[in-house]
């Protein structure tokens, strides 16, 4: 684009924008990995956190949104001097902790139990380290959510929802953005939907350029969510994948709320829920169901990851189960560490890009690797367990004894193979 022609914030307003109040909410979507391994993007975190740390110290209106412990835990380690200055930020209201996840799941494809425990996992990490209490499930990028995401995100400590990606296309234009998303138990959660998905006025070129930029597409959003807004409060992300946060939309900011009457502030979840909830209380819509299928090939790709996780996460319930019953009898001390590494193995591997097999073929590799390693581990902790039931289990008759042990909650009849030695 070349020479564009500024264009005033007080030009071409859509004819349905209604809005009084924009809370324009700063904030970068992390991959764990994608294109990129884990060590790569962690250094990319690196960059944005100490960039996010150095604006929040400059600007007092300036706010930020994290989510994820895998985003946020490399840095946290490697920068202990920064700890206490991110919790005072917290506690001030101008960070916000969201989702809740160790590493931000697909919500289809693992166990509920392996879902569960992604989020027990990621909040226990932002409330013990952080002091933060998530209060908002950020699945921006899932590839689509099942209709009991309302009962296990309420049951979770979750109050409210924001998502992007599973309305279909030919209700985009029709659908509420706001809304109570209920589950078949009744269970209901406040949910927004990023209608014109998670990435906003991204700072790409010069100040002059982007400004022109993010008027045009500030409109769009207005004209489009005009006619899906529950209130006159309108939900601006800004950044996108990466995004290292930029003064631009400060200056922004400032020159939009000079002439419109739409003012912008920045802003956090918990605000824009805070307002919602003012302004529309019980009169939100109430949706049912499921906001799937979406990209359906990624449930295909890549098999080897799909019966990874599957054995995995039933192998290592197996050995937690036969553990508790050792530790609980006092045979065994609980083998709290080999559990902690297999389960993070896991539950990186749920992360939405790598169980669905969208990257590389290092991150492939990787995720293969991991399952390894959580099998070798829950393998030796099932074998250790049950050679303790075994020592204790009441041994009749003679010639060569075979324990057979049920480990599912109701009794079987099955045919048993085991290789015996004749010689002894």
């Amino acid at each position: 684009m070349k020479n564009p022609r500024p264009v005033s914030p007080a030009q071409s307003n859509p004819s349905r924008t209604r809005f009084r109040r924009i809370h324009a909410i700063p904030h970068f979507h992390f991959d764990l990995e994608w294109w990129k391994t884990e060590p790569g993007y962690a250094r990319d975190v690196a960059d944005i956190m100490d960039a996010a740390m150095d604006m929040l110290d400059a600007y007092p209106e300036f706010t930020f949104v994290l989510d994820q412990a895998t985003a946020i835990k490399p840095w946290w380690d490697a920068r202990p001097e920064k700890r206490e200055a991110l919790r005072a930020h917290i506690r001030a209201g101008r960070v916000e902790c969201v989702g809740g996840t160790w590493a931000a799941p697909d919500e289809n494809i693992p166990t509920g139990e392996a879902l569960i425990r992604n989020f027990l996992a990621g909040r226990a990490f932002f409330e013990n380290e952080l002091g933060a209490r998530v209060n908002t499930a950020w699945e921006i990028d899932e590839f689509g959510h099942p209709a009991q995401m309302p009962q296990i995100f309420s049951g979770c400590g979750f109050s409210q929802f924001v998502f992007a990606r599973g309305v279909p296309m030919n209700r985009h234009a029709d659908h509420p953005a706001d809304f109570v998303w209920t589950a078949p138990d009744g269970s209901g959660i406040l949910t927004h939907w990023l209608s014109a998905h998670y990435t906003g006025l991204v700072p790409l070129f010069s100040p002059l350029i982007n400004r022109y930029l993010f008027i045009r597409e500030l409109r769009a959003r207005m004209a489009l969510q005009a006619g899906q807004a529950q209130s006159d409060n309108m939900f601006l992300p800004l950044g996108t994948d990466f995004q290292v946060p930029d003064t631009q939309w400060l200056d922004f900011i400032s020159e939009w709320n000079g002439s419109e009457t739409a003012k912008m502030q920045l802003s956090l979840p918990d605000r824009y829920f805070r307002d919602l909830r003012a302004a529309a209380g019980d009169a939100l819509p109430r949706i049912a169901g499921e906001f799937n299928p979406l990209l359906t090939g990624c449930y295909e790709s890549r098999e080897k990851i799909k019966r990874g996780c599957r054995a995995t996460q039933h192998a290592i319930l197996e050995a937690e189960k036969l553990s508790a019953i050792c530790h609980a009898s006092g045979w065994i001390p609980w083998p709290a560490k080999k559990f902690r590494i297999a389960w993070d193995n896991i539950l990186k591997n749920d992360f939405h890009d790598t169980i669905c097999g969208t990257g590389t073929d290092a991150v492939y590799r990787d995720s293969l690797k991991r399952y390894d390693e959580a099998m070798e581990l829950t393998g030796g902790i099932r074998d250790r367990a049950l050679g303790a039931i075994a020592r204790r289990a009441p041994v009749t008759g003679k010639g060569c004894n075979v324990l057979v042990f049920n480990s599912l909650n109701h009794e079987r009849e099955e045919t048993v193979g085991t290789p015996l030695d004749t010689k002894t």
